[in-house]
């Protein structure tokens, strides 16, 4: 079977991929994933093969040109809110120049490979239209917390003019299968979005990179350990680590041993650091967070199912999209806080991580979301269901 993943520019886009991916091909099916230039050599070194299509999109720039998410970003849970369908718009619009910047290539090369299944992350539409222009299944892969299929009221009419360059009036971006790694616990309820698909749980595994792991990530701290970090996508999108530099004077200021993570490409981005502050640089995230008792972060799916996996209770800035549901779900489960950018000061960064390190309900909530996780089906039995999913649509 050849298998066809589809996703754009964006590692935090892509990881959550891989463990399926790699399911695919240790059952011998070829995989291969369509994805922007730019993300090219990150694809192979997860082992798989890149297929470069179209030109890279700056998504960063697209999203500020839309949003306040500069360094003085003051978005809050309740203009999220206010804002869902304006905000929803917009994405959907910058969601539709990656699929046009897309398209071309990967409709041609699709029609020219032919897989027999096309695998997309949510917002890398042009896989969805590859499956349609080519009749085979599409299955949509989340990240996480669904956020995108909130904008499924929008879908037909911001996409259409790329569904008809096609020669198509809709593409069924829903329709076949959605393959949610997603700990039920933090899901969107049907009564908040309704996928409008068969839903097959998946086991969240992440992957966050592969790197030499030093010593010190191996033993036990000898004190409470709190990881700082932004993620990997936040930084092209706001231009500023302001807040990570904020949550890192505050992590000082505790008795804790303080590591920021962070990728090799931003750490010249901050300034100098607290003293005491260990800085573990393109480390993987699962790695640093193992011995982990606390995580302040930005609210991103990859870091924040990340933290689940690992039982580690976190503290949530979010500053816009899907990090306001992120940080939502994780505060109503009991595995950690979020606060407003708007009351973002030290003294409440201490108290709130004084409370999460001191409390032990936080960690035993997030471990029981992490225990239901490890329930879920495997990337390995998802594969096969994939497997069958062609097969029966053959038979048809």
């Amino acid at each position: 079977m050849r298998v066809l993943f589809a996703t754009f520019a964006w590692r935090s886009h892509y990881y959550p991929l891989v463990p399926l991916a790699w399911a695919l091909a240790n059952d011998g099916h070829d995989v291969r994933v369509a994805c922007q230039p730019s993300l090219a050599g990150v694809v192979a070194e997860t082992g798989l093969s890149p297929v470069v299509t179209g030109q890279d999109v700056d998504m960063g720039a697209l999203a500020r040109r839309d949003i306040d998410s500069g360094p003085r970003a003051s978005g809050s849970m309740r203009q999220f809110r206010d804002a869902k369908e304006q905000t929803a718009a917009l994405a959907l619009t910058r969601f539709r120049t990656i699929a046009e910047a897309m398209a071309d290539d990967l409709v041609s090369y699709a029609r020219a490979w032919r897989p027999d299944l096309v695998v997309y992350e949510p917002i890398a539409y042009a896989g969805a239209l590859a499956a349609e222009l080519l009749g085979v299944p599409a299955v949509r892969h989340t990240w996480g917390v669904d956020s995108v299929a909130t904008f499924q009221a929008m879908e037909a009419e911001v996409l259409r003019p790329l569904w008809r360059r096609f020669g198509l009036d809709e593409v069924g971006t829903l329709q076949d299968l959605v393959v949610d790694p997603c700990p039920p616990d933090l899901q969107l309820p049907f009564d908040v979005v309704d996928r409008g698909a068969p839903i097959q749980p998946m086991r969240y595994v992440p992957y966050n990179g592969s790197a030499v792991l030093p010593d010190w990530l191996l033993a036990e701290p000898e004190r409470p350990r709190v990881c700082v970090t932004w993620g990997t996508s936040m930084p092209a999108i706001t231009g500023s680590l302001a807040l990570a530099e904020q949550a890192l004077a505050a992590a000082a200021r505790t008795d804790a041993e303080v590591v920021l993570a962070i990728l090799d490409s931003h750490r010249a981005r901050l300034g100098e650091l607290p003293e005491g502050v260990r800085v573990a640089e393109s480390l993987p995230l699962h790695a640093v967070l193992r011995h982990c008792s606390a995580v302040v972060h930005q609210g991103g799916a990859g870091t924040t199912l990340t933290a689940v996996t690992t039982g580690t209770p976190q503290i949530i800035v979010p500053t816009m999209g899907d990090q306001f549901m992120n940080a939502e779900r994780i505060a109503t489960g009991g595995a950690g806080l979020y606060l407003e950018q708007q009351d973002l000061g030290p003294d409440l960064l201490v108290e709130s991580l004084d409370k999460v390190l001191t409390d032990p309900a936080y960690r035993a909530a997030t471990a029981g979301i992490a225990d239901r996780n490890a329930a879920q089906p495997t990337p390995a039995h998802v594969a096969g269901v994939l497997a069958r999913l062609v097969t029966d649509r053959e038979q048809t």
